[in-house]
């Protein structure tokens, strides 16, 4: 088949150079496909009545082509190859399935009479729906019971249901589905998707006569009803026109354009997750390299601190050093206090046995006093009562 691909703008002239009953003779779509496009890409169309005024030489005003960039921008049609095609719709996309399901010579669409070699699904539902025990009943209907197809009929419309479901089932089977039964529930398997499926036959709702209050009553009308739910979506074919029999290649086309809206569904979702969650390692990266930051600033203002504290340290040694006459005592001070300037320095770190359990923060906390000033609080040394060096060595001391 081929194509053309119109843009707009080209579409927008289309349509404003003849009626859409001539122009949709040139392409394979009808007048109305045709107009629904324009609408769907927002193109001004001629109103009714402005080709008779242009035959009655009337003169028509012509709506101004307007760019629109949140539609799309072309559109594709096919061309007519013969007058049965011109002004004609394409095939949609459950048509064409249909039509290849019904043409596969692998399924027997077929449903027969009375039930033969049933599939083991169905075999084993047959069985409980033949019972007499009351259990197996809801309401008027037959009830096959648990772990099996659910399946819900009058005695009456037994024979019809169970020789339709086996012709649906083995139908699927050949089309590479599959089926799931659980103590409550029966499920179509598409793919990786799955559906519940279950066959009823409807009841028709009446009110009761003579009651002071309205009341109803249901009733089963002997028509059967196919259905399949997943989450919210229902879908649902039953008796009308056409009984459900005739309807078993368009059942089967339905399922598989929704197993593949499913498929695509699920890559979708896991696409929306993938992105979902690389925006919360994102986050979760930057909030961690936001703590680490505050972290280490917090640690560099710390070993600010200490480095001062050092330097500090160091620049008293060194004016003990030069100032002051150095003992043996004093010296061997001095020495001790350069190793706590070690331990002390950041930069450094210098190990010492004597302070490996000692907190900084707390060692500096002890040796400073909080003021207040008018801009805030400071910090500054607390006068101590001088006292002698405190770590004479034992063969220094006297008695």
């Amino acid at each position: 088949m081929e194509t053309v691909t119109l843009t707009r703008r080209e579409l927008y002239d289309l349509a404003w150079s003849a009626p859409f009953t001539t122009l949709c003779k040139k392409y394979q779509i009808s007048d109305v496909g045709l107009r629904k496009i324009c609408v769907r890409l927002a193109i001004p169309l001629p109103g009714t009545g402005h080709w008779s005024k242009i035959q009655a030489g009337k003169k028509v005003a012509q709506q101004p082509f307007t760019v629109n960039k949140d539609v799309e921008q072309q559109v594709k049609l096919t061309l007519a190859t013969n007058a049965n095609d011109a002004g004609r719709d394409l095939p949609n996309e459950l048509a064409l399935l249909q039509a290849a399901i019904e043409a596969d010579p692998k399924i027997d669409l077929l449903v027969k009479d009375t039930l033969t070699n049933p599939d083991p699904l169905v075999a084993s539902a047959q069985k409980g729906l033949t019972k007499k025990d009351e259990y197996y009943r809801e309401g008027n209907l037959l009830y096959a019971g648990q772990q099996q197809l659910r399946i819900s009929v009058t005695p009456a419309l037994l024979n019809r249901a169970l020789c339709f479901i086996d012709a649906f089932v083995k139908a699927m089977r050949h089309r590479g589905h599959s089926f799931r039964i659980t103590d409550r529930e029966s499920y179509i398997v598409l793919g990786n998707e799955e559906m519940e499926m279950n066959l009823s036959e409807l009841q028709t709702r009446t009110a009761v006569p003579g009651k002071s209050y309205p009341q109803y009553e249901t009733h089963p009308n002997g028509k059967l009803a196919l259905r399949f739910k997943r989450w919210s979506a229902t879908t649902e074919i039953k008796d009308g026109k056409v009984p459900i029999e005739a309807q078993l290649s368009k059942i089967i086309a339905k399922l598989e354009i929704l197993g593949e809206q499913f498929r695509l569904q699920q890559i979708e979702w896991a696409k929306q997750r993938a992105v979902q969650e690389e925006e919360q390692r994102t986050k979760e990266a930057f909030e961690a390299r936001k703590k680490l930051e505050v972290s280490s600033l917090k640690q560099a203002l710390k070993d600010a601190v200490y480095w001062q504290q050092t330097v500090q340290l160091r620049a008293y040694i060194d004016h003990i050093e030069q100032k002051e006459v150095l003992t043996e005592e004093r010296a061997l001070w001095l020495e001790w206090l350069k190793k706590k300037a070690d331990w002390l320095d950041p930069t450094i770190e210098s190990p010492d046995e004597w302070l490996i359990d000692t907190d900084r923060d707390a060692l500096l906390s002890t040796t400073t006093d909080q003021h207040q000033s008018p801009f805030g609080y400071y910090n500054r040394p607390v006068e101590k009562e001088k006292r002698p060096w405190p770590l004479l060595p034992w063969y220094m001391k006297k008695d």
